[in-house]
């Protein structure tokens, strides 16, 4: 139940940190891009935006939200703020757009149409794959000839596992110096 901004819900007799605090503490170096994919449980995106825009000085690939169950309506004007706050985040907030991917997907999540089944964690992970390529893509086409970067970058950090973000792993990832 982690929020964007706002205090998360408990869970089990815990509150976890929101999105906002979790990559305040990831301090100020520049990494490969932040993937934000929570938010179900706030109620607007208009003020985790700046305030991610400020704590993250890299790309931000945000994952828009599925349009389905009671909250249906709710999603949609999230997704309407959230196409406002990328518009005017000169290209740092780019959408993944799994709004339309999962639309009319009735395997991939639960009955309230979020919670995603194994399947719709396959597919969310996908389209964050495909996200994070175009990116690396991207910021290799932003290398000059000399094979110098245009911009500076520094080292990025591997936190996914230190966070606790995978679970099932039967072997450490491995984090390099630059992504390929």
């Amino acid at each position: 139940c982690r929020r964007l901004a706002t205090t998360s819900c408990p869970y089990q007799g815990a509150t976890p940190l929101n999105a906002v605090q979790i990559v305040q503490s990831m301090g100020s170096a520049h990494r490969f891009a932040l993937v934000i994919g929570v938010g179900y449980n706030d109620t607007s995106v208009t003020s985790a935006g700046p305030q991610l825009l400020t704590a993250y000085p890299g790309p931000i690939l945000w994952v828009n939200y599925r349009e389905a169950g009671v909250l249906s309506a709710r999603y949609a004007t999230m997704n309407e703020q959230l196409a406002h706050l990328a518009a005017q985040s000169n290209g740092r907030i780019r959408i993944l757009d799994w709004r339309t991917l999962s639309s009319g997907q009735t395997t991939w999540t639960g009955t309230d149409g979020v919670h995603l089944t194994a399947e719709g964690g396959r597919q969310m992970a996908q389209l964050i794959i495909r996200g994070l390529t175009a990116q690396r893509n991207e910021r290799s086409a932003a290398f000059g000839a000399a094979g110098r970067p245009k911009y500076a970058l520094r080292q990025p950090r591997c936190l996914a596992a230190a966070s606790g973000g995978l679970t099932g792993l039967t072997r450490k990832p491995r984090c390099r110096a630059h992504p390929r």
